[in-house]
């Protein structure tokens, strides 16, 4: 309900285990494992959702995005990142890397954004 409401661009979330140090390491673990799991898969399903639908509405735009590095998948692309730290792929080389470039927003996926130099 708390991601509905709130609508997260995206979320880093884990298992829960306990951490020495922490005032829950004291505490009773008393959920199982496989609930865990369930509850887990459970967010990050809607979070997905929305992330997806988020990054959708950033399609047609033009933002500013700064180049970190070559992109992982594609070696015509660089990658980079918007000033709400959303990844965007887009053609380009090794030259662009520590520059702001304008770049026009034409696919948004789950995790990531696509687009071209404006």
């Amino acid at each position: 309900d708390l991601l509905e409401k709130v609508r997260f661009d995206l979320v880093y979330s884990f298992i829960y285990s306990k951490r020495d140090g922490t005032k829950a390491a004291s505490m009773e673990d008393n959920v199982p494992l496989e609930e865990k799991k369930r509850r887990l898969e459970h967010l990050l399903e809607v979070q997905g959702r929305i992330s997806l639908e988020k990054n959708k509405e950033e399609e047609g735009k033009v933002l500013e995005v700064l180049v970190e590095g070559l992109s992982k998948r594609d070696t015509g692309e660089v990658s980079g990142r918007t000033r709400k730290n959303k990844v965007v792929n887009f053609p380009g080389d090794d030259k662009l890397i520590g520059d702001f470039v304008r770049v026009k927003i034409k696919e948004g996926y789950r995790n990531s954004l696509k687009g071209v130099i404006e």
